[in-house]
């Protein structure tokens, strides 16, 4: 008796667990497109063809991701554009889309930002040493929104659910030395 009461409730436990299905988490469209990523620690590098396309890191405190490397325009194509990347990476840090409140990019090597900057300076009259921070409307802001930076954090905002009612609201760049590269802030509401 005692091995037919097992039995069944064997039975009625295959019965239970068998309508039950473990599925894989999805795989994201980094490895779908040929990417590969490593992560050590809130550092997080993004591979593709044996090269370093993008480096960010990820401060779930200040919900900043930071831009320290992208090299995205010499990606082969097809490829991921770097906002569609840091959305991917910012989901793999466990980190919820729509509480991403800055992107920062340190050490702005990219021309067309370089003279966004310049240009905003310029038109503002604040010099290196001296912190500039423009909102939309002001001095500054209409050449600061030429930086391929800005436009990425634009459309992310503007193609992502999760941001949905979310825009830049401001940009800084702090001050800095002659000949030194710059950082530059954009600030997501």
């Amino acid at each position: 008796m005692n091995l037919l009461h097992l039995f069944l409730a064997f039975l009625t436990f295959l019965s239970i667990t068998s309508g039950v299905v473990i599925e894989e988490p999805p795989e994201d469209a980094l490895e779908e497109m040929g990417y590969g990523v490593d992560n050590a620690g809130t550092e997080w590098k993004v591979r593709r063809n044996g090269m370093v396309v993008d480096k960010f890191t990820i401060d779930t405190f200040l919900r900043q991701i930071t831009i320290k490397d992208a090299w995205n325009e010499l990606d082969t194509k097809p490829r991921l554009k770097m906002r569609e990347i840091m959305a991917l990476v910012w989901a793999r840090a466990g980190m919820p889309l729509s509480q991403l409140s800055a992107v920062r990019v340190e050490r702005i090597d990219n021309d067309e930002t370089k003279d966004a900057i310049a240009a905003a300076r310029l038109k503002t009259g604040f010099k290196v040493t001296e912190d500039l921070v423009v909102t939309p409307g002001e001095k500054g802001w209409a050449e600061l929104t030429d930086s391929p930076f800005y436009l990425s954090v634009a459309k992310l905002c503007q193609e992502k659910p999760e941001l949905r009612g979310k825009g830049v609201e401001s940009m800084s760049v702090p001050a800095g030395t002659e000949g030194r590269l710059d950082t530059m802030l954009i600030n997501i509401d």
